[in-house]
């Protein structure tokens, strides 16, 4: 297992990567691999061990393990969508009054 700081990571996007010193290029991490409960994220600069795999095209990060947490890193449960979900009056524009189907005759 090989230890390192987390160079950047889009929680937006599930994706980030690591740099390693003794290798030239980044190290591709995928929030799938990460081994922690709850929503699964990394900022950078946190401290994670990981193995090391080749990808199609790159490295790959898998078993990916915090080891030691940053100041604003808050570990968090995920919401229900159905609650998250904001419902707003474009996704009943399709939709025509009623009263305004008499207005067809003429």
């Amino acid at each position: 297992m090989a230890i390192e700081k987390v160079k950047g990571f889009n929680n937006l996007k599930g994706f980030g990567f690591l740099e390693p010193p003794e290798i030239s290029s980044y190290i591709f991490a995928h929030f799938s691999e990460i081994n922690m409960d709850g929503f699964k994220r990394l900022e950078q600069g946190l401290v994670v061990s990981y193995d090391l795999v080749d990808g199609p095209r790159r490295l790959h990060a898998k078993n990916i393990v915090v080891l030691e947490k940053g100041n604003s890193f808050i570990e968090t449960k995920p919401t229900d969508e159905r609650n998250s979900r904001v419902r707003t009056p474009q996704f009943r524009a399709n939709m025509a009054p009623q009263s305004l189907g008499s207005l067809q005759s003429y």
